[in-house]
């Protein structure tokens, strides 16, 4: 449990880190509510891991993600909140697994911990490449493109949770 807890505390400390130097273009006074707002959301996942309290888990991953996207907006380095946010989904789903965790009988099965934490490695690998990618190309798309491929990406979420669920129930 103490590598969860150190991993969590990693990337809650990456998903701070980078939003000191994307809001450095601003005064002081205009990102100090940047780094607060994200500070309470690092305190919430902790908080929620900490007492075991479930609720607290996606506020927490709301505010760091807003504040990685506030300071994004206000034009700072997009690599940097992509970065921001790619530490605060780690956090997030450490997180998750370490309350998850508390429904088992096992504290931490080493084998199941590295397997999470590959497969988290993998997400984070693709997921920041792709996100830097896009940021890197420049493409003009019309509206009704954008409409089709939101609806696209909704319809493979939709039919990967319901291949998962069912996986899950025939596995289980």
């Amino acid at each position: 449990m103490k590598a969860l807890y150190l991993l969590l505390a990693l990337s809650l400390f990456a998903a701070l880190g980078f939003l000191v130097p994307a809001s450095l273009p601003f005064e002081a006074a205009t990102s100090l509510p940047f780094l607060i707002i994200a500070a309470l959301g690092a305190a919430l996942l902790m908080l929620a891991l900490w007492k075991q309290l479930d609720f607290l888990a996606a506020p927490g991953f709301m505010l760091l993600i807003a504040a990685a996207g506030l300071v994004a907006w206000r034009g700072s380095q997009p690599l940097f909140s992509l970065s921001s946010i790619c530490a605060s989904l780690v956090a997030w789903d450490l997180v998750s697994y370490g309350l998850l965790l508390r429904y088992t009988a096992e504290p931490l099965n080493r084998r199941l911990f590295r397997r999470k934490l590959r497969r988290l490695g993998v997400v984070l690998v693709v997921g920041w490449g792709l996100g830097a990618l896009a940021l890197l190309l420049k493409l003009q798309l019309g509206f009704g493109l954008l409409l089709l491929l939101a609806f696209l990406v909704v319809l493979s979420l939709a039919l990967s949770m319901m291949y998962l669920r069912r996986r899950d129930e025939t596995s289980g």
